[in-house]
């Protein structure tokens, strides 16, 4: 009786030591019910995506972050990707965006746009996809301010 009764709450404490989803399992899953499985790419060659849809992503993205997310804290990332013109240099991005990921602190908004904003230089595979990775940082930035974006 006694060796049932530590079987069962054996049992019941396995349930509970389970590893914690980390902080990027669980952007990584949101992003893949928001844009799909290929979310890495999906705004570098949306398939049959156009731009009213491209948009209407980005924006039901932004809509209930923006308003805890700084206008300078992805604006500074948005300068730095304007300016480069090679995949090398855009790939030379993610560091930056790493350091501003761990300074994030708790800002859970934050850190899920950065994680999108990695994934898609991740992703960028043809030089023919820089202007259409632009597109999508120049989108975030306006989307962010619409939606009310702390300056």
């Amino acid at each position: 009786m006694a060796e049932k009764q530590f079987q069962n709450s054996w049992n019941k404490s396995k349930h509970y030591d389970k590893p914690k989803q980390s902080d990027e399992e669980k952007y990584e899953q949101n992003c893949k019910m928001l844009f799909g499985e290929d979310f890495r790419r999906y705004f570098l060659q949306p398939k049959d995506l156009n731009y009213d849809q491209f948009i209407e992503k980005i924006k039901s993205f932004l809509k209930d972050r923006a308003p805890k997310i700084t206008t300078s804290q992805i604006r500074n990332i948005f300068s730095l990707v304007k300016r480069e013109k090679e995949i090398n240099g855009l790939k030379r991005i993610r560091p930056k965006l790493a350091y501003t990921y761990g300074r994030a602190e708790k800002n859970e908004q934050l850190k899920e746009l950065l994680f999108l904003m990695d994934s898609q230089l991740q992703g960028i595979k043809e030089q023919s996809e820089v202007p259409k990775l632009k597109d999508f940082f120049e989108a975030l930035i306006a989307y962010h301010k619409y939606y009310g974006g702390k300056d």
